[in-house]
C-alpha cells in the first residue's frame, strides 16, 4: 500500500448511509470476516465515496485482496465451501419437497380424495428415514465444515501474524482517515443522513402522517431517556463497527450474544476523541 494512502488525510463523500456500510466492510475485514468487493468496487466507481478516496481504491483493494486469500496449500478449503453450500441447496430442497407433500397430502386428505390421499401418506412413510438422515446431513454438515474451514484459515494466519497485523494496522489507518472525514463532513453540515434523504422525497400525505407518527414516538423516547438520549437522538449519525479502537466514535452498545458488532455514534467534536 502506498504511504501516501497511510497519511492522515480528509476524504470528500457526502453520504452517510453509504460511508457506515463502507466502514463497517472495511473493518469486517480486521475481525477476518471477508466478504465479496463488487458491491464496493461499484460505489467507488460511482462516485459515492469522493474523488479522493476512489484514487486510493486500487491500493486498498489489494490488501483486502491478500487478507482474504486462500494459500495454494488451502486450496482444498475452496471445495470444502463448495460442499458446504451444496449441503445447504440440498437442505432447502428436501425441505421444500417434504412441504409440498405434507401439503398436498392434507388437500387431498379434506378433498375426500382417499386413494391420492392414501398414496402420497405411504410415500411420506417410505421416504421419511431418508429425508430425515438427509435433513440431519444438509443442516449439520455446513456448521462443522465452517469450523473445520475457520480453523485452518486461523491456523494458517498464527503462522503469518507478521504479515497480518501489518495490513490490519494499515486498514485500520485508512477506516480512521474514513471516520475522522465523516465527522469533519458532518460539524461542516455536508454530511447527508437518512433525515436529509428522507426530506428529499415526495412529500405524500401517508409518508406526512407516518413522519408524524416518528416524531412523536422520538418525543416519547427523549422524555423516558433523559437528556443523554436527547443528546444522541439530536446528534444522529449512528452506526456499527465489529472493532471499536478508532478515534472520532462515541460507544452506544456493547456486543452481545445476538450481535457481533458495536454500535457507536459519529462525534461531530474537534476533538474526536474516542470515548
Amino acid at each position: 500500500m502506498g504511504s501516501a494512502v497511510l497519511t492522515r488525510k480528509k476524504y470528500d463523500f457526502t453520504d452517510f448511509a453509504v460511508f457506515s456500510e463502507f466502514v463497517f466492510l472495511l473493518d469486517s475485514y480486521r475481525v477476518q470476516q471477508y466478504t465479496e468487493l463488487k458491491w464496493a468496487d461499484r460505489v467507488v466507481d460511482e462516485g459515492k465515496m469522493g474523488y479522493s478516496f476512489r484514487r486510493d481504491w486500487d491500493d486498498i483493494r489489494k490488501i483486502l485482496t491478500k487478507m482474504a486469500r486462500v494459500p495454494v496449500e488451502l486450496r482444498y478449503l475452496l471445495k470444502w465451501a463448495r460442499y458446504q453450500q451444496l449441503l445447504r441447496f440440498v437442505g432447502n430442497i428436501i425441505s421444500t419437497m417434504m412441504f409440498l407433500l405434507f401439503g398436498l397430502t392434507v388437500f387431498f386428505a379434506f378433498g375426500g380424495n382417499r386413494g391420492v390421499y392414501s398414496s402420497l401418506a405411504n410415500l411420506i412413510v417410505y421416504l421419511l428415514p431418508v429425508v430425515a438422515g438427509g435433513l440431519i446431513l444438509a443442516f449439520v454438515g455446513p456448521p462443522i465444515l465452517a469450523r473445520k474451514i475457520y480453523r485452518k484459515l486461523t491456523e494458517y494466519r498464527q503462522r503469518n501474524i507478521g504479515q497480518f497485523r501489518e495490513w490490519e494496522s494499515q486498514l485500520k489507518v485508512v477506516i480512521q482517515n474514513l471516520i475522522l472525514s465523516a465527522s469533519q463532513q458532518a460539524r461542516e453540515g455536508k454530511l447527508e443522513g437518512e433525515d436529509a434523504k428522507g426530506k428529499k422525497g415526495s412529500g405524500g400525505r401517508l409518508e406526512q402522517v407516518d413522519d408524524l407518527y416518528k416524531a412523536a414516538w422520538h418525543r416519547i423516547k427523549r422524555l423516558l431517556g433523559g437528556g443523554e438520549e436527547r443528546r444522541r437522538e439530536e446528534q444522529g449519525f449512528v452506526f456499527a463497527l465489529f472493532m471499536n479502537d478508532y478515534l472520532g466514535t462515541r460507544l452506544l452498545q456493547k456486543p452481545s450474544l445476538l450481535k457481533k458488532h458495536y454500535t457507536v455514534q459519529l462525534v461531530q467534536s474537534a476533538s474526536s476523541a474516542n470515548t
